[in-house]
């Protein structure tokens, strides 16, 4: 007959045991992978000047809660030109009148940091 036992039942009988379990409970585990989408919007709202949004999410909603902080580096014209989004959701609106690339960091709540 196979007899379970608790965490604090096997910290008990053998601590070294049971401080590992214990460690393993609390650590969470790091997914492998999780989809997530950037993208922007943009309206003009005169002549040659648009209002533009920039944004970053899991494509699963159940993950965003994975995403800990993105940091998007605009045109070096911005003041300032990097800002980091560290709540959901990760947008940047601003209004400018050119076009330039967006460099995107995101850190997962890992501590893991990714370049896009």
């Amino acid at each position: 007959m196979e007899q379970l036992f608790s965490v604090e039942e096997v910290s008990w009988i053998n601590p070294p045991l049971g401080e590992f379990y214990q460690q393993e409970l609390n650590t969470p585990q790091q997914p492998t992978q999780v989809p997530i989408a950037i993208g922007n919007t943009s309206e003009q709202i005169r002549n040659e000047t648009y209002k533009w949004t920039i944004y970053t999410r899991a494509e699963q909603d159940h993950d965003s809660h994975l995403i800990a902080s993105v940091a998007y580096e605009l045109h070096s014209t911005f003041d300032p030109s990097i800002v980091v989004c560290d709540e959901h959701p990760f947008e940047l609106s601003r209004t400018g009148w050119g076009t330039f690339d967006v460099k995107v960091l995101v850190t997962d709540t890992f501590g893991g940091t990714h370049n896009f």
